[in-house]
């Protein structure tokens, strides 16, 4: 009964150090730009370039005084939104030549985000 019940404490101690660590790691990710992993940084003017395929290859900028280059490679996993809300890259055509603020990462240098905004007037709030 002792040794059943020790295992027990054992298993569960165990079960419970998991999910510390688990929550540990997810809670990295979330605040990686708080750690200093990535960096925002606003350009008057971005274009995405596409290959063939329809995948983004490049990220090119003009008027981003934080950023170190004129064009970036996108991450694998880049995201695209416009005004936060999150698009297809099909719907980027109209949005080429915006400004927008870039997420980009610190170390590897790759555009991990892309959120156009929409100048006033311009269907924005729709």
């Amino acid at each position: 009964m002792k040794s059943s019940l020790v295992y027990l404490l054992r298993v569960s101690a165990a079960l419970f150090l998991l999910g510390v660590a688990a929550g540990t790691a997810s809670a990295e990710t979330a605040r990686s730009m708080l750690d200093g992993d990535v960096f925002a940084a606003e350009a008057s003017h971005v274009e995405l370039v596409f290959n063939a395929s329809g995948e983004v290859v490049q990220v090119r900028v003009e008027g981003c005084e934080s950023c170190v280059k004129s064009s970036y490679l996108p991450a694998r996993d880049l995201s695209i939104s416009r005004q936060g809300k999150a698009i297809d890259m099909r719907g980027t055509s109209g949005l080429i030549g915006n400004p927008a603020t870039l997420v980009i990462g610190v170390g590897s240098e790759l555009v991990e985000q892309v959120d156009f905004w929409v100048p006033r007037g311009d269907g924005g709030d729709q």
